[in-house]
């Protein structure tokens, strides 16, 4: 059902009075004249839009702005706790329509832009969220960031008769699962409510750089097969869009949902979420331990099995570390994300926090409906941490000794804890034997081995395609020849990899039975046509200073850096030297930090230390950023 809001106008009547002059004299006669009817006045409306922005969790606090067809922002407000906002009312003749509605804000650990539109200027109701994004962006040539940077030469391509089919292209793919939901109405424009909330946790659609869309159900990867197996599981159910495709009920067998009784809403973590606030509102001295909880922290029936374990951490060392950390004084737990269904009473979860200091966090876990009825973290029961992640990198020299580039691939993440001496993954993109990964002394990840076995470094990025700045292409040297696929996978490799394409990974522990584990891309690499589309993170300055290979300053650099409003903001920055690397994780509203030294040897403060690069050819500092589905976009800095 499409839901409008009629434009009222009130008609004002003119009665014209009629006045009949009588001559004087001279035998003259009189004529009568009626006035003209005039036109209908219209009354100058009043137009208000409203909505809610939200991923499933809602978008809290965002940045919520209107614009009309000519760009210009009508007003900018800020969402509520639930991603609800308000426009104030403006008459309807000062703008020019379409409306174009971006919100931009936290989702998990992320930051995200999200767009929508509307056609006329008539009072009603905007939503945006995933959905309205990819309707959008089917009519804005794949690009729907495009509305807010460039609205008026796309505006025209938004109008009614468009906006409607593509909803109804949407409505009719998502059909099954719009049943299972319990939604009716409009995507667009039916007011928001809890049936669309768990639309949107069961419904995965994202629009890549190059204006494909990639939509996948929950259901369509729903399968058990966190533990450890030699089977291969079902592949995942999903469809990808071409640039401008709308799409249509043909779709649906590709996009299956569950019954309506095992739909899974993020609500179901609500106790969780709960407890966990009223206990980080303590301070850490309040909170006690995982095994002696103090106070509201007494939640461990409610937030966690007895029998946790995730990726070889217990519940101690997990959230335990969480309770101890004096950063996590005052934390707000966000509403968690569910990343996949595992079965009717199993989910794979990402739950964020966001520390007082603005630092953004996450676990992605396993939670379950117990036999009575609560929801809690059990964790995946997996003795080993593995993470697949797809990864852009924009690799800039600074002073000129390497070559600019982009890299893309995958971040191939297996930690070393000291009890593992190698493992071997393979999947789509990667070689036909698999990638080996190896133990090397002081990484606490395995990492790239070349073919002999060895390794060069601390390197857990597969790069499957690089071209200079300019698009040419980019020839490896022999000593990271390794790090890269030969030869180069093409565009088409790289668009077939479907969201949730599957990917195994053999462990092979120091002793006892090697393991094997499948884990399954939330997002594939990018094309290097993508690439360049990328909203990257630029240095701005440091406090070094290059002299060839050596750099000299204090031993604490000062990195100042710009985020891209539409970009991934970054969450964490490196500096890499001759005494090993040093990390800090950073607010995503800030621009400059000092990097601690814990890792340099000779870290005093003073000047006139100098710290000497570990290989020339390696990254001096690394600024690092992340999408809502976990690709990781890192800007790094070379001499």
């Amino acid at each position: 059902m499409h839901h409008r809001f009629p434009l009222k106008r009130l008609t004002i009547s003119v009665g014209a009075a009629i006045f009949i002059l009588s001559g004087c004299g001279g035998g003259g006669s009189g004529t009568t004249t009626a006035a003209p009817t005039p036109a209908p006045v219209a009354i100058d409306a009043d137009v208000t839009l409203s909505g809610t922005a939200s991923t499933g969790a809602p978008m809290k606090a965002a940045t919520v702005q209107l614009l009309d067809a000519n760009g210009i922002v009508i007003e900018t407000v800020v969402a509520g706790d639930d991603g609800s906002y308000v426009f104030t009312s403006f008459k309807a003749s000062k703008y020019k329509a379409p409306f174009v509605v971006a919100a931009t804000g936290i989702v998990g650990d992320s930051k995200e832009t999200l767009v929508s539109a509307y056609p006329t200027a008539e009072s009603a109701i905007v939503n945006v969220n995933p959905i309205t994004h990819g309707i959008v962006a089917t009519l804005t040539n794949g690009n729907p960031i495009a509305l807010i940077t460039d609205t008026k030469s796309l505006s025209a391509s938004i109008s009614k008769s468009a906006l409607d089919a593509s909803e109804k292209g949407f409505h009719d793919a998502l059909a099954d699962n719009l049943t299972a939901a319990g939604v009716s109405g409009n995507l667009l424009n039916t007011k928001f409510d809890s049936a669309q909330d768990k639309l949107l946790d069961n419904v995965k659609v994202q629009v890549k750089p190059d204006g494909s869309i990639e939509i996948s159900s929950l259901a369509g990867s729903t399968a058990d097969d966190l533990g450890n197996s030699a089977t291969k599981p079902a592949d995942s159910k999903s469809v990808v869009l071409a640039k401008g495709v709308v799409p249509s009920a043909a779709l649906k067998a590709n996009l299956p949902a569950p019954a309506a009784s095992a739909v899974i809403g993020i609500s179901v973590t609500d106790t969780f979420v709960n407890a966990m606030n009223a206990c980080f509102k303590l301070p850490v001295a309040s909170r006690g331990t995982y095994a002696a909880p103090l106070g509201a922290c007494n939640v461990k029936l409610v937030v966690s099995s007895p029998a946790y374990k995730n990726n070889g951490y217990s519940g101690t060392q997990q959230i335990g570390s969480l309770l101890t950390s004096s950063a996590m004084d005052n934390a707000e737990f966000l509403k968690p994300e569910i990343i996949r269904q595992l079965a009717t009473d199993r989910a794979q979860i990402k739950f964020a926090w966001r520390r007082a200091d603005g630092v953004l966090g996450s676990i992605v876990t396993v939670a379950q409906k117990d036999i009575d009825g609560v929801w809690r973290l059990i964790g995946n029961q997996r003795d080993y941490e593995v993470n697949i992640n797809g990864a852009v990198t924009r690799r800039q020299s600074i002073n000129g000794i390497n070559t600019s580039r982009y890299e893309t691939g995958f971040n191939l993440y297996v930690r070393d804890d000291g009890t593992v001496t190698q493992a071997v993954i393979s999947g789509s993109g990667l070689p036909a034997g698999g990638v080996t990964l190896k133990h090397r002394a002081g990484c606490d990840f395995l990492s790239l081995a070349k073919p002999d076995g060895t390794t060069t470094g601390c390197s857990s990025l597969y790069r499957v395609r690089a071209a200079k700045l300019d698009g040419s292409a980019y020839t490896p040297t022999s000593s990271n020849a390794h790090l890269f696929a030969s030869p180069y996978l093409a565009d088409a490799d790289i668009t077939a990899m479907t969201p949730g394409s599957l990917y195994q990974i053999m462990i092979t522990p120091n002793s006892g039975p090697s393991v094997t584990y499948w884990n399954r891309l939330r997002s594939r690499p990018y094309t290097v046509a993508e690439l360049t589309k990328v909203n990257f993170i630029d240095l701005v300055s440091t406090n070094l200073l290059t002299t060839g290979s050596v750099y000299a300053g204090g031993g604490k650099p000062t990195v100042q850096w710009k985020n891209n409003p539409l970009g991934a903001p970054a969450y964490n920055i490196s500096f890499f030297h001759d005494q090993g690397s040093d990390n800090v994780n950073v607010n995503y509203t800030i621009n400059s930090v000092q990097v601690p030294c814990n890792g340099n040897a000779n870290c005093d403060g003073s000047s006139g230390n100098y710290l000497t690069i570990a290989n020339p050819a390696s990254d001096v500092f690394q600024l690092s950023g992340r999408n809502r589905f976990d690709t990781q976009v890192f800007s790094s800095y070379m001499p």
